[in-house]
């Protein structure tokens, strides 16, 4: 079974934050701006906002309500959640990003070879 991997949550009950660790390669402008961007999420639906990802480098806004909150509005979260992410297209899109060049196979490969370019070209201008 396919599980998404949590990235970043922030809880509006006990206003406490969770960022993944195995994502600390991620760039520092994108990892504020997620965790912010969960801040405003978590304070809007009044629940504990989540942004993951899943095996095939999709973003995924989610929301849940405490169990024992029954004034959590599930629609007006969902609506809430959906209007974030049409909101943060470009962000999602550097997220994704990340994924494909971090936590694929293919992404890995291509960066290394980028880094092997990038080495060769350094040392022929030290020739030079």
């Amino acid at each position: 079974m396919d599980e998404n991997v949590v990235i970043t949550a922030v809880s509006y009950y006990d206003k406490k934050y969770y960022f993944n660790e195995a994502c600390k390669d991620m760039p520092g402008g994108v990892a504020k701006e997620i965790l912010n961007l969960c801040k405003i999420g978590a304070e809007m639906t009044q629940g504990v906002f989540f942004i993951s990802y899943n095996n095939d480098g999709g973003i995924i806004f989610s929301v849940k309500g405490a169990e024992d909150d029954h004034n959590f509005d599930d629609i007006g979260a969902r609506l809430i959640t959906d209007k974030l992410a049409k909101e943060n297209t470009e962000l999602i899109n550097s997220l994704q990003l990340w994924h494909a060049l971090t936590r694929t196979e293919k992404g890995v490969n291509l960066k290394k070879r980028l880094e092997k370019t990038n080495e060769r070209r350094e040392t022929d201008a030290s020739r030079d």
